[in-house]
C-alpha cells in the first residue's frame, strides 16, 4: 500500500483530486500519506528536536479528521497501513536521544513516548497477523523490514528501557515471527530477520539488554552468527 505498507490483493490506488474523484474523504486520505511523509522527514533531518517534539508531531497526525476516520473501516487494509505507518514514525522516532533533563514532567513524557511505542508496535504486528490469517495479506519486501523493527522493539525496549513499562507476552513475538516466515518465502534474502528476531527475544528473555551501550555489539553479534549459519 502506501509508503511499503501492507498490501492487499486489490491494492487502492492513491487518489489524484479531479473533478472526477469519487469523494472528498479520498482527496483527504491522499493527504494524510503525505503529510506522514513529511514527518518522517522532519523526524530524519531535526532529529536534535529530540522524541517529545517529534512525538507531539505524531500525536496529530493519528488524529484522524472525519473524512479520514470514515475512509478507514476498522477492519479494511486501510486500517492496517495506518497502524504501520504509525509504527513506522514511532520507530524513527525511539532511535532519537530521550533526553537527560531530571524533570518529573519530562521523566513523564518520556514513558508514554515509550509504553506507546511498544504498545503500537504490537498492534501493527497483530493487525497484520490477524490480515494474514485471512488470507488477504500480501506483504512487499518492506513490509517484512517493518514487522522486524517493530518486533525488534517489542522484545528489547522493555528491557532497555524501564520507561517502557514489562515485557510483553512472549505470543507476539510468535505472530511477529511467523509473518517474517510468510514474507521470507516471497523474499528469501528476508529470512535471517526471523532467525535474528527470534535470538534477540531468547537473549531479552535473559535479562542480558539492561546495558544500552552494549545492544548494538549484541545486535552485530547475532546477525554475524546466523549470516555464517546460513553459509553451512
Amino acid at each position: 500500500m502506501y509508503g511499503g505498507s501492507v498490501t492487499a490483493a486489490n491494492p487502492v490506488k492513491l487518489p489524484v483530486y479531479n473533478s472526477t474523484s469519487k469523494t472528498v474523504a479520498e482527496f483527504d486520505f491522499g493527504c494524510h500519506i503525505i503529510m506522514h511523509a513529511r514527518l518522517l522527514s522532519s523526524v530524519r533531518s531535526s532529529s536534535s528536536r529530540g522524541r517529545l517534539y517529534h512525538y507531539r508531531n505524531l500525536s496529530h497526525w493519528r488524529d484522524l479528521p472525519k473524512s479520514v476516520r470514515d475512509f478507514v473501516p476498522g477492519d479494511s487494509a486501510l486500517s492496517v497501513s495506518i497502524k504501520q505507518l504509525t509504527c513506522r514514525a514511532l520507530t524513527q522516532i525511539a532511535l532519537l536521544t530521550r533526553g537527560t533533563q531530571p524533570n518529573g514532567g519530562i521523566i513523564r513524557d518520556a514513558r508514554t513516548v515509550e509504553h506507546d511505542v511498544v504498545d503500537s508496535c504490537q498492534a501493527y504486528i497483530n493487525a497484520a497477523y490477524s490480515y494474514s490469517e485471512q488470507g488477504k495479506l500480501a506483504a512487499s519486501f518492506i513490509d517484512g523490514f517493518d514487522l522486524f523493527a517493530a518486533g525488534v522493539l517489542v522484545t528489547c525496549l522493555p528491557s532497555l528501557s524501564p520507561l517502557a513499562g514489562p515485557p510483553r507476552e512472549t505470543a507476539i513475538i510468535s505472530k511477529c515471527t511467523a509473518l517474517l516466515t510468510t514474507i521470507g518465502e516471497r523474499f528469501p534474502s528476508l529470512k535471517v530477520l526471523r532467525k535474528l528476531l527470534l535470538a534477540l527475544s531468547s537473549v531479552a528473555g535473559q535479562g542480558a539488554y539492561h546495558d544500552p551501550v552494549s545492544f548494538p555489539r549484541i545486535i552485530l553479534g547475532l546477525l554475524s552468527t546466523n549470516m555464517s549459519d546460513n553459509r553451512l
